[in-house]
């Protein structure tokens, strides 16, 4: 028998969030698989029904069809370059597509292998029969009876490269085998080894290595590729004995790249009560190629231009060694818009909710859900993120899973005829900066801020940003939207098909909602942005009018039924301000964090820990928000902010936790000596694109804990959205990790993965334990064993 075996360097853009484990070690963890392992995805109905299997690539995609192999990629150098860039609308992306097809092949039969242990789900488009999940992929595959007499196996060898090989058995001739390639130009290089050319990358394929076992022993065979009019075919100068099994072993090369693709950027991240953590990102995962050949499009060979992409949804093990699901969420056509993912929230009975926008006109809704049509707006025309908007305009979604992660118990849309779930502001013109043309995005991210929340009786709430004037109305407190953008709140059913309550919060200028709380009586708080002077307040409040400058932040406390608003103020200096998160501890009181650029007029009130002239601030108000319990700010005294504001808690012993990142890409200033205490995990800020993460002393009275997180080469950072803090002061945090195929994300021993194995960004995870929370038993309504 005769076997031959290619092994292809196929640079896998797989995956791209881990989990940390629970540990004193300060866990940590990156994006991508350290030990690579190809996963051939089995087509359940969730693909075209020509596709049998689909293989992540660096820079693309492998599809297995019976007789053929679809391989699809795109110019990666104009990916890289958008992301953290802002790009003007109709930058189009080149990508090429090529066929590589078995002439004369049989149809043949499938044998997997090596399963893995985490399973996908796809719920992309509105066609349900297309809904799949608990698709478990598999490390091993074996085409059998491609041609009379011969199987070809892929697996990923010992260099961490896809290896197929062919197996000839005896009497049966490998001159049967004709790969011919459409799409692509194919020679022969002097050193032997096959150059298959396309638009966007050059693949090589290495000198093919034939081997036969003969009593025994490994005998070489003499083998060399032959190409004649774009077919290739093998060649044995010496011949073989054909009375024996023959392997043939050719290396394809995938070098060249035109660039690096973002495959995975950072979002949000949520935790359960057994410590999963859960991870949300966008994801540039590109279709199935209509047509062979070359193209302009990213996601999609339909021609749209940068930055469609889907929401992907992965839960990873308590430890972060692996992962339990995950999931694709968005459009399900080829003309499908972009999804993103705002913030994620899990429930005692373990179902994953999430919220954030879509441009999809097929977003999977469910059957009853409050509204399954799209809703629409206008063309955004410019890039935030990395991701584009479409024509369409946008919607806000909200999506609740099964604890499985494999079904969806209520998916809706929710919007007006206006844009809906992005915080934005178009104007005429070249986009310079987001600093420069919206008040309320002064940070990398703002764009897709916003908060989902549940309560004990399982409704769902969200805060968040719309420009429509006809949004949906129920039971509101305000009805009526102000100009510009206006922040607007959504109490839901547990199922998503009933709207209980909603209500606008803005007045004439800009507004957006960032966070939201409820208390224990169920009053529902809200944080946010606003350049009004008349956004609604009451009096009596810390501030009763707009205390000037770019923008103010802002804290609202509305009735259970959303129809009253029970205290609103401004929080603000007469410079930049904005509330980015609210917390709310067991008394009720309330605390704020947000970022400041009037720290030379900001109160610290006397007794707190403080760090004067910096950007940062910790507040703490009575419940009617009437006056400030305490009042500080924190960060490295330079007069400007340091970080964007990514997790808040206050823990169930009243210390308070923060979450950061610094430096701020819009408007990059080094993120240098911020307070760090003594055996800090990482007392250095490496490049000065780190995360900054610290607690705080019950009442703000001392510093407990601070460190850096990240990097020594890459811009950590994170694309919009929030994370989150157990109760416990365990963080579950995402990151957009190892831009510029970097490695350098702290991971643990043993996690998911160590490696970035995408040629550009991977989502990164971190669970990071400040172990401050205490062990002692509580007394109800006491801070003993605190």
């Amino acid at each position: 028998m005769l076997r031959f075996t290619h092994t292809l360097v196929l640079l896998a853009c797989a995956g791209a969030i881990i989990a940390q484990p629970h540990s004193h070690d300060h866990v940590r963890v990156n994006a991508a698989n350290g030990h690579r392992h190809y996963e051939f995805i089995p087509n359940k109905g969730q693909f075209q029904s020509n596709i049998n299997y689909s293989v992540k690539l660096v820079g693309g995609k492998m599809f297995v069809e019976d007789k053929s192999l679809v391989f699809h990629f795109v110019d990666n150098s104009a990916i890289a370059a958008a992301h953290h860039k802002q790009k003007k609308a109709g930058t189009k992306i080149k990508g090429h597509a090529y066929r590589m097809n078995w002439i004369n092949a049989q149809t043949p039969s499938y044998n997997e292998s090596s399963k893995t242990k985490k399973y996908y789900n796809f719920f992309k488009g509105n066609d349900r029969s297309k809904w799949k999940g608990g698709i478990y992929a598999y490390e091993k595959l074996d085409i059998k009876g491609l041609y009379p007499g011969i199987s070809v196996k892929f697996e990923t060898n010992g260099d961490e490269k896809l290896e197929y090989t062919y197996t000839v058995a005896p009497g049966f001739s490998p001159l049967q085998i004709i790969q011919e390639y459409e799409g692509a130009d194919v020679k022969i290089g002097k050193n032997g080894n096959l150059f298959i050319s396309t638009s966007v990358v050059i693949n090589q394929e290495a000198k093919p290595v034939a081997w036969q076992i003969i009593n025994g022993k490994k005998v070489m065979v003499p083998c060399n590729f032959k190409v004649s009019n774009n077919r290739v075919t093998y060649d044995f100068p010496k011949g073989y004995d054909a009375s024996q099994l023959l392997v043939i072993d050719p290396v394809l090369i995938f070098g060249t790249f035109s660039g690096s693709l973002a495959d995975n950027f950072g979002m949000t991240a949520t935790y359960d009560n057994a410590g999963h953590l859960y991870a949300g990102g966008t994801c540039f995962d590109q279709g199935y190629p209509t047509t062979p050949g070359p193209w302009d499009s990213i996601s999609e060979p339909d021609g749209s231009t940068y930055g469609v992409t889907d929401v992907v949804i992965t839960k990873y093990t308590p430890d972060g060694t692996g992962q339990v699901y995950s999931t694709y969420l968005g459009g399900g056509t080829a003309t499908s818009g972009t999804e993103t993912v705002h913030s994620l929230i899990v429930n005692d009975n373990d179902e994953l909710m999430c919220f954030g926008a879509t441009s999809s006109t097929d977003f999977p809704t469910t059957e009853t859900a409050y509204d399954t049509s799209f809703n629409g707006g206008s063309t955004i025309q410019f890039y935030y993120n990395g991701v584009y908007y479409t024509g369409t305009g946008t919607d806000i979604y909200v999506t609740k899973f099964n604890a499985a992660g494999n079904d969806l118990i209520g998916s809706t849309l929710i919007g007006g005829s206006s844009n809906d779930g992005v915080n934005y502001k178009v104007t005429s013109g070249t986009y310079a900066s987001a600093a420069a043309y919206d008040s309320l995005t002064s940070n990398y991210g703002d764009q897709f801020r916003g908060e989902i929340m549940t309560d004990a009786a399982g409704n769902i709430y969200i805060a968040t940003t719309t420009r429509s004037d006809d949004f949906p109305m129920v039971n509101a407190f305000q009805p009526v939207k102000g100009t510009g953008s206006d922040a607007v709140v959504l109490k839901f059913n547990p199922t998503l098909t009933s709207l209980i309550f909603s209500t606008y919060l803005g007045g004439t200028g800009l507004d957006a909602g960032y966070s939201v709380k409820l208390d224990a009586s169920g009053n529902v708080f809200v944080a946010g942005g606003t350049t009004c002077t008349d956004f609604p307040i009451t009096a009596g409040t810390v501030y009763g009018s707009y205390q000037g400058g770019k923008a103010d932040g802002f804290i609202v406390k509305l009735s259970p039924s959303g129809s009253t608003m029970l205290a609103g103020s401004y929080i603000g200096t007469n410079l930049y301000d904005q509330t980015m998160f609210v917390e709310i501890d067991k008394d009720d009181n309330v605390y704020l964090y947000g970022n400041t650029m009037g720290m030379a007029s900001w109160p610290i009130t006397s007794g707190v820990y403080n760090n004067p002239n910096s950007g940062q601030y910790i507040v703490k108000l009575d419940s009617n928000l009437t006056a400030y319990t305490w009042s500080t700010l924190f960060g490295n005294g330079s007069g400007t902010v340091n970080i964007s504001p990514s997790a808040f808690l206050v823990d169930v012993c009243g210390n308070i936790y923060i979450s950061g990142w610094g430096a701020n890409i819009l408007l990059p200033t080094p993120l240098t000596g911020m307070p760090i205490t003594a055996g800090a995990y990482q007392p250095a800020s490496g490049d000065g694109y780190n995360f900054y993460l610290a607690c705080f002393q019950r009442n703000m009275t001392g510093l407990l804990y601070s460190t850096y997180f990240g990097g020594n080469e890459s811009q950590e950072h994170v694309d919009g959205g929030t994370s989150r803090f157990d109760k416990f002061g365990i963080v579950y945090q995402s990151v957009c990790a190892g831009c510029g195929n970097n490695d350098d994300f702290p991971t643990t021993p043993g996690a998911w993965s160590s490696t970035n194995n995408s040629s550009n960004c991977n989502n990164g995870l971190f669970k990071f334990d400040f172990e401050i929370a205490p062990v002692a038993d509580f007394v109800t309504d006491q801070f003993e064993g605190c």
